[in-house]
């Protein structure tokens, strides 16, 4: 009790005048407010350039048996990137919608499933076009990093 206050309030002046009228207690503070709004056009860059990238690479790699690569090898990895890439964007405005109804429960496990159809499909890519699916999924982890910074 160096200045008097005992749990945020202050004891009456003397003379009438309350010296802390106007300050508020910092301890007081419940809802802490946003920090910034989110730039939602660059993460749709982000996505979309993590999808484009998966695509550019599976292009320009070289298959072992014909000799050229084709995007059709990463037609399943890419949709599936861009599911997950928008929902790990977007999901504290999904979590804010989807709070005390009957399908909030269901935001962590469409989660894990995405995550896990998004592995089984670049291990499958892997033994397609191990170069061009190391690089694609790469840069798409460092787009869902930068996804959930973003949060």
């Amino acid at each position: 009790m160096p200045n008097g206050r005992v749990c945020g309030v202050s004891p009456p002046s003397r003379n009438g005048v309350d010296p802390f009228a106007g300050v508020k207690n910092p301890m007081n503070s419940s809802v802490l407010p946003q920090r910034r709004d989110r730039s939602s056009l660059l993460a749709h860059l982000v996505v979309v350039g993590g999808c484009a990238s998966t695509l550019v690479a599976f292009h320009f790699s070289d298959d072992e048996r014909t000799g050229r690569g084709s995007v059709s090898d990463a037609a399943p990895l890419a949709p599936v990137f861009l599911l997950l890439g928008y929902y790990v964007g977007w999901l504290p405005d999904l979590w804010d919608i989807s709070k005390r109804r009957w399908f909030g429960s269901l935001s962590l496990p469409i989660f894990v499933a995405l995550v896990v159809v998004y592995f089984s499909l670049a291990f499958r890519t892997d033994f397609i076009q191990p170069g061009a699916a190391r690089w694609s999924v790469l840069v798409q982890w460092l787009a869902l990093i930068d996804l959930s910074a973003r949060v």
